[in-house]
This record gives structure tokens, C-alpha cells and sequence, in this order.
């Protein structure tokens, strides 16, 4: 790889990863959450082994792509299903602490040691036993879980308990749907907005710091690693954080508010590059 050839490669994935999150999600009402998303998971593995054997950078420009696609079904597939399971005042917590996972992971595969040892065919043969995992072990929604380990008394609290809080009405997928939700603007303010804003936000967290320190030289290679985690760090805490607050007190906007704020206040420290190199790392924790 040379030039821009790595930017290019996270750029291409979030765009895969945009494209993917609302299709991905309409799946979810189609095939059922314990079935499709260890699928999603398995054809990530697939992808992730196909990297280990590219030819030239075009190559990984399309796997990175349909990872994207992928990988998309996760985050946005999981939420729905808390959502689906736990009340809005539950919510909070539970949503922090998955996403708190995947920094952990994040936090973890920062060793230098576990990079040099996992390659693309490492990480496919991580996958795909939590894939198999997933198939028996995922409860579906609650008024449609077959999970063994819950009892009938208990997949019915599951459903009947969140009666009074969620109504939902299901209509079957058509362009009659499509062009309904479509025409509304909380698609657009909503899930769109959070779609692209939310992989944009991401996108400054895939190690640019890590790229930043070894383009100003004068640090080795352990520090290149560490140096990073420590954002990862600060986002597990203000992740947590935040959702008790939110929890607590029953509120989202603040927390927009404060996401906000850091992410203009962060912006505004690294579009002056001449600010101090404290300063800089400042920003990427924000």
C-alpha cells in the first residue's frame, strides 16, 4: 500500500458499512435475528479469510467494501433486539455495556504482541465458532424466542412486561412501506442522519492517531500501539458513564449535547495543526 491507499480502505468500509445498517436491520423482519446475524457473522469470517490471500489493493478495496455490509448487521441489529427485550428506561446501561465491549475488544487488540500473531486468516477462525455460538444461543425477539434456556413463564413476562411501554404494529415489507417511511422526515433527521454521522464519528477512531504519531516520527513502535488505547479508554468510561446518567435521569439530550461539544471542540483542535502535540492528544480523546 502506498500513498492514501489505507485512508481509501477505512473510507470504503464505512461507505459499505452506511450502506448496509438499514437493509441489514429490514432483514431482521424477514429472517430471524438468531439466523441472520451469525450468517452476517460467517460471511464477515469468510471476507476476513479472503484478506489474507489479495493481490493488490483493488482487491481489498471490494472485501473491505462487503465487510462493511457485513459487519453493519451487528451494531444497529443488536440494538434493536435490546430495544426489543428491555424498556426505554432500561435501555441505556444494557446498549453501553455491548458497545463497551467492543471497545474492550478495540482496548485489547491494541497489543502489539496479539497484532503481530492475528492475520485475516487468525481473525476468520476467531469468528466462526461465536458465529455457531450465536445460531443456537441468540433468544430472537421475545414474542417469537424458541431460547431453551428460558422457561414459557418467562418468554411471556419478556413480552407481556413491555406492553405498556412499546406498541408495535407489524406490517409486511412492500414498496407501499418503503415509500411511506420514505416520505417522513424522521427517516431522514433519524436514521439516515445517524447512519452516516455515527460512522463518520467512528471514522476518527481507527487508529488516525496511530498513523498521526508514526507521520511526526519520535516514537517507536510500542508507543505507536499504547498511545491509541488510551482514547479507547476514555470512550469505555464516558460511555458508561453517560448511559447511567441517562438511565438515572430519563434523559438523551444532554448526552447529544455533550457528544456534540466534544466532537466540534476535538474538530477545531486538529484543523489547527499547528497547535501543540498535548493538545492534539487531547482532541482524539474527545
Amino acid at each position: 500500500m502506498k500513498g492514501t491507499d489505507f485512508n481509501k480502505t477505512l473510507s470504503i468500509f464505512t461507505i459499505g458499512y452506511i450502506v448496509g445498517m438499514i437493509p441489514n436491520n429490514l432483514m431482521l423482519q424477514i429472517v430471524p435475528p438468531r439466523i441472520w446475524l451469525p450468517l452476517m457473522q460467517v460471511v464477515w469470517g469468510i471476507l476476513t479469510f479472503s484478506t489474507s490471500a489479495v493481490q493488490n489493493v483493488q482487491q481489498l478495496f471490494v472485501i473491505r467494501f462487503l465487510q462493511g455490509m457485513a459487519e453493519s448487521s451487528t451494531f444497529v441489529g443488536s440494538h434493536y433486539i435490546l430495544g426489543s427485550w428491555y424498556k426505554p428506561r432500561e435501555l441505556g446501561v444494557r446498549s453501553a455495556v455491548f458497545t463497551s465491549s467492543g471497545l474492550v475488544g478495540t482496548l485489547c487488540s491494541a497489543s502489539g504482541d496479539l497484532q503481530a500473531v492475528v492475520d485475516g486468516v487468525g481473525y476468520g477462525v476467531i469468528t466462526l465458532p461465536i458465529a455457531l455460538y450465536g445460531l443456537f444461543l441468540f433468544p430472537d425477539l421475545p414474542a417469537t424466542t424458541k431460547a431453551f434456556y428460558l422457561t414459557e413463564q418467562e418468554r411471556l413476562l419478556a413480552s407481556e412486561r413491555l406492553q405498556d411501554d412499546i406498541q408495535v404494529t407489524r406490517t409486511p415489507l412492500s414498496m407501499n412501506v418503503a415509500k411511506r417511511v420514505l416520505s417522513k422526515w424522521r427517516w431522514y433527521a433519524c436514521s439516515l442522519l445517524f447512519a452516516i454521522s455515527g460512522e463518520t464519528e467512528s471514522f476518527g477512531s481507527n487508529n488516525l492517531m496511530g498513523q498521526w504519531l508514526k507521520a511526526i516520527g519520535g516514537y517507536t513502535v510500542e508507543q505507536i500501539d499504547y498511545y491509541p488505547s488510551g482514547v479507547t479508554a476514555f470512550a469505555i468510561v464516558s460511555t458508561l458513564v453517560c448511559a447511567i446518567w441517562t438511565d438515572k435521569n430519563n434523559k438523551r439530550w444532554a448526552v447529544l449535547v455533550y457528544m456534540s461539544i466534544a466532537c466540534i471542540v476535538a474538530s477545531i483542535c486538529l484543523l489547527d495543526w499547528s497547535s501543540p502535540t498535548g493538545l492534539k492528544f487531547f482532541a482524539y480523546c474527545e
